[in-house]
């Protein structure tokens, strides 16, 4: 969870810095939960090579560690070799045919104007980034190939301590994973230790309920929805009206849907009455001293005699939609074999809906549309 606070320190940072055609396929396959995270796994290059990646909808660039590493932590698979693909190419820093340089942002973009080739550079939290050059590969998902996708190849990545291979960004940014090649439309649903990923429209649920984005066009990479309110156990909670409301000035504020957070974070306008109105209602619960810098709220609950307590629902008002009532699965968080602490803790500014409370939604996002749909199913958590 440490390393949970310094992703949200990270986007918060890259937040107030300011700053297609689509396919109608679809592709679904399994993702896994490994480390707080969701993993996927994909071929890379031709022959593909075996990759494993996390899914992030708060980052929005496909990137793996390569050979001939620099600076490379371990990681599950062997580590990428572009020599060993045909279809590895470096994107040169200037390039009528594709401009993808030009769409990185400036702050994570360079260029070695000797070898002419676009260098990429970004931070994702505390002590922790990845750098190398940018390139276009075959991405490989079962027997579905993505032909010339933007791809990092990451020489020097520092601070990682996960095992995974790299990041399968789906931001809202041109060079993700849905960017260019779907018109960022994709659905998802994730699962306590499994779940899926559908790449493309045609798989998107005919019943879902829609609400609009909200725009940002100070922090475009990333996808907002309108918050109205929350609850716990069916009664609203009093929080300021303007809490979760976008500075239009300088784009601070508002709330994003990220699968790269664990928890969710709140302003502190938010997040105390939560806190308190939680606490009040689970006063049934013996108390224990928190087990992490990022939840103050915690309780005993012996895992031998249930997984987690029965707790009041908290509930998301999600602004012209769908309340979303989250159980204990998406509000509790086993911390060891005898402890559990409220998934939820306080941000700076920007409200964070991680991948616990995310769990058991089908969550769909039509990116050209401007959409994000809730259900209709909820796909079942294990």
């Amino acid at each position: 969870m440490e390393r949970d606070a310094r992703r949200v320190s990270s986007l918060i940072r890259r937040l107030s810095a300011g700053g297609s055609n689509s396919s109608t396929a679809a592709y679904k396959t399994g993702v896994s939960q490994l480390g707080g995270g969701y993993d996927v796994t994909i071929g890379v290059g031709t022959p593909p090579q075996t990759q494993t990646l996390s899914i992030d909808t708060g980052s929005d660039l496909v990137w793996v560690q390569c050979k001939p590493c620099d600076k490379c932590y371990d990681q599950i698979d062997p580590v990428f070799d572009p020599a060993s693909s045909t279809t590895f190419f470096p994107v040169p820093c200037e390039s009528e045919a594709t401009l993808l340089c030009q769409r990185l942002d400036e702050r994570n973009r360079g260029c070695d104007r000797i070898a002419n080739q676009c260098n990429y550079e970004y931070w994702y939290a505390e002590g922790s980034h990845t750098k190398g050059i940018l390139a276009t590969e075959s991405l490989t998902m079962g027997n579905t190939t993505f032909p010339n996708m933007p791809i990092g190849c990451g020489y020097k990545n520092e601070g990682f301590t996960l095992l995974e291979d790299g990041m399968l960004g789906l931001g809202a940014g041109f060079v993700s994973f849905v960017g260019g090649k779907v018109g960022g439309a994709f659905s998802y649903c994730l699962g306590g230790m499994e779940g899926w990923l559908e790449i493309g429209r045609s798989g998107f649920p005919r019943n879902a309920t829609w609400v609009p984005m909200i725009s940002n066009i100070k922090n475009p990479g990333y996808y907002y929805i309108g918050l109205s309110g929350l609850g716990v156990g069916g009664e609203r909670v009093p929080i300021p009206e303007d809490t979760f409301q976008i500075n239009v000035e300088s784009g601070d504020g508002g709330v994003i849907i990220d699968t790269g957070t664990t928890a969710t974070y709140l302003p502190k306008a938010a997040y105390e009455p939560l806190r308190d109105m939680f606490r009040k209602k689970t006063a049934y619960l013996t108390r224990a001293p928190p087990k992490s810098s990022v939840f103050d709220t915690c309780y005993y609950s012996d895992v031998a005699t249930e997984w987690l307590p029965k707790v009041p629902d908290v509930s998301f008002f999600i602004s012209g939609g769908p309340i979303l009532n989250l159980t204990s699965t998406n509000s509790l968080i086993r911390m060891n074999k005898d402890v559990v602490c409220f998934s939820f803790s306080v941000s700076h500014n920007v409200a964070i809906i991680g991948n616990i409370q995310q769990q058991g939604i089908r969550i769909t996002i039509d990116g050209s549309g401007g959409y994000i749909g809730f259900g209709p199913d909820r796909c079942g958590v294990s």
